[in-house]
């Protein structure tokens, strides 16, 4: 009777795709116990065990149509923005110095990650970066250095003022002379930072301006960035703020503005994965 039930409830664990040796059969039987008694407390046991296997399982199947959605809304919105696209594949064209600039939690790094992935549907391509948050398989940089000798690349750096440090007279030639290098040396170069970071020097350097939410006194007064900004008419420009929402960016090419939309990728999400600082407690009702 013993090797019955045994049997019977392996069986069970097979049918749910459950190793039957990862369960100790024998050392589980209790011999003081009749055999309808510990046919009820391994069922229990199992019970709890595949209960857990199939939660694993409907989870895993969640998961992988979760992110078969994800990736057809994305296809989705490419198709349906393939003007936008267009136009922002054309900025990297040429060599060229982009400045991508707004205000913490506007979207920018988000931003980033849409364009790399953009830029790889269509293209092969070297890419740089340096304080991006994620690895893209990209060639990381540390110093000014790397920068000066790199070639025929894109590169992105994320926070730019922790290394092109404009304050530090120590390094200000040499920021100067790598700056001047970017379209010698055939490179496409995004700097990602705040409207504070774009001093004149730096700000008088770029081609392409791309703004996101943006406090306009945070700006450098008399910055090129700062007056690009102010030009711009459209209604989201206010008195003290440039209110453009995360999925929107608007650029300037020099001589035309447009806004582009950005989608979410959650993948790329840092923050989405912080943990609540403060969690609700649990009151209960009287």
């Amino acid at each position: 009777m013993k090797e019955k039930i045994i049997n019977l409830l392996k069986g069970r664990f097979i049918e749910c795709g459950k190793d039957i040796e990862n369960f100790d059969w024998e050392a589980e039987w209790d011999s003081n116990l009749t055999d309808s008694e510990n046919e009820t407390i391994l069922k229990k046991k199992i019970d709890v065990i595949l209960g857990k296997r199939k939660k694993e399982l409907v989870n895993d199947l969640k998961s992988e149509k979760y992110v078969i959605q994800q990736k057809e809304a994305y296809n989705k919105w490419i198709n349906s923005n393939i003007c936008e696209t267009k136009k922002l594949k054309s900025l990297f064209i040429t060599p060229k110095i982009i400045g991508l600039v707004g205000d913490v939690n506007t979207g920018k790094s988000n931003a980033l990650y849409y364009i790399i992935e953009l830029l790889k549907e269509d293209y092969e391509f070297t890419l740089y970066s340096y304080g991006l948050r994620y690895n893209l398989g990209e060639n990381k940089i540390f110093s000014l250095e790397e920068l000066e000798k790199i070639k025929d690349s894109v590169i992105i750096i994320d926070e730019f003022s922790n290394i092109l440090d404009i304050e530090d007279r120590k390094k200000r030639k040499l920021i100067e002379r790598t700056i001047r290098l970017i379209h010698h040396n055939n490179n496409v170069l995004i700097l990602v930072g705040l409207p504070s970071n774009f001093v004149k020097f730096i700000a008088s350097k770029l081609s392409i301006f791309i703004y996101s939410k943006s406090n306009l006194s945070d700006f450098v007064n008399g910055s090129k960035i700062k007056e690009i900004c102010l030009n711009y008419m459209g209604s989201e420009l206010g008195s003290s703020i440039l209110n453009l929402p995360k999925n929107e960016l608007l650029v300037f090419n020099g001589e035309t503005y447009y806004k582009i939309n950005i989608p979410y990728l959650e993948e790329f999400d840092s923050k989405s994965k912080n943990v609540r600082i403060l969690v609700p407690k649990n009151v209960e009702k009287m």
